[in-house]
């Protein structure tokens, strides 16, 4: 990875490290999460990558998560440090803590991933962390694949404990991209009879940025909604004349209802990677 040296493997008491140049794949994608900012610009990118044709994605990674859809090839995540905690020593080896995200929901997504390079301070660039994606395929449990009559197929869900509430996660492949209609994925909490009682409707990122074959996973948040199990409604429509996508195969149905129970964050995956041998 040109540009950047690589985090090490090892660290020493103190704060001292063992910094090595270790050879990394060349990525396919750079995948930015825009909050607070997107800590690389084109330039940047061009500059310290080295390399022409890499695909960038910019996510908000606080609703929606993307994992890039040639998923045997290597990529990278970028994010703010203000995203991930803070350089610190951990007890009772006074090591340096390894790096983490703060939010759940994005630490989840990371886990399989490599810290290749951290930069905890500003500088010439933000305070920012590159975690690398090997070479991997995305499996997903649960359910089977419901294809619906738009350019998504819904992949499966899973409800999270979070707080005083709950989050959903649910996950889609991308059958044709990139869509250049704005739609929204639906995401919305039933009562007993059907009726919505909480919606967490939204889409993390633009539509013009997916690619045939990705994984987008979206989060939709339901604060102060207890339970062990969840009726959940999910779905898309377009945003112009918000109309729902039919599901296809079942007629007049344009929505998904999913009985899911509600796991601790520690027990769900929301995305199984497994690296591609």
């Amino acid at each position: 990875m040109s540009g950047f040296a690589t985090a090490p493997d090892e660290q020493l008491a103190g704060g001292s490290q063992l910094i090595f140049n270790v050879p990394a794949a060349s990525p396919d994608w750079l995948v930015q999460c825009t909050r607070p900012a997107a800590p690389l610009s084109g330039e940047d990118i061009a500059a310290r990558m080295g390399q022409t044709g890499l695909r960038t994605v910019e996510v908000d990674c606080d609703q929606a998560w993307i994992y890039p859809g040639d998923s045997a090839a290597p990529g990278i995540y970028a994010l703010h440090h203000d995203l991930l905690t803070a350089p610190r020593p951990c007890l009772p080896t006074l090591l340096p803590c390894p790096t983490e995200a703060l939010d759940p929901f994005i630490q989840r997504q990371l886990a399989g991933t490599r810290l290749s390079y951290e930069q905890p301070e500003d500088g010439a660039l933000p305070a920012f962390a590159l975690f690398e994606q090997p070479g991997q395929f995305v499996s997903v449990g649960g359910v089977n694949q419901v294809a619906l009559d738009g350019p998504l197929a819904f992949l499966g869900a899973v409800a999270i404990r979070a707080g005083d509430g709950i989050d959903v996660e649910t996950r889609w492949q991308v059958l044709d991209g990139p869509v250049e209609r704005p739609f929204s994925l639906i995401g919305h909490v039933l009562d007993e009879q059907g009726a919505a009682t909480a919606m967490a409707d939204g889409l993390g990122l633009s539509p013009l940025a997916l690619q045939t074959g990705d994984v987008l996973v979206q989060r939709h948040r339901f604060p102060q909604t207890s339970g062990d199990s969840v009726q959940f409604e999910t779905g898309a429509y377009w945003l112009d004349d918000l109309s729902r996508w039919p599901v296809t195969g079942t007629p007049g149905a344009a929505g998904i209802v999913l009985t899911l129970p509600v796991g601790a964050a520690d027990d769900q995956i929301a995305v199984n990677k497994v690296r591609d041998r």
